[in-house]
């Protein structure tokens, strides 16, 4: 099985990689992981933006409230128990 789940998580990170959409994940407000693409939207490396930057540094101060909005948004709907997309955040509700 771990042969197996090593596979599944090579596969999921290629296509994260492949993937012309800019996507990131985050832990304590700063990226954890960022794609190559959303990095050049951005003007960054995913080194750059994954050296303690988070989307409030990378992000003009008068869109910050959006970002606030945004997220509180996503973790409203988390858990409802169906797929739900939010601001371009998709996550599975269990």
């Amino acid at each position: 099985m771990t042969g197996e789940a090593n596979e599944v998580g090579s596969l999921f990170r290629v296509t994260m990689e492949a993937a012309q959409v800019g996507i990131f994940v985050l832990r304590e407000q700063r990226f954890h992981y960022v794609n190559p693409c959303l990095a050049e939207m951005l003007g960054y490396s995913p080194a750059e933006l994954m050296d303690g930057l988070g989307p409030f540094d990378v992000v003009c101060e008068d869109h910050h409230p959006l970002i606030v909005w945004r997220g509180v948004s996503r973790q409203y709907q988390r858990g409802a128990g169906v797929d739900r997309w939010c601001a371009g955040f998709h996550w599975h509700g269990a």
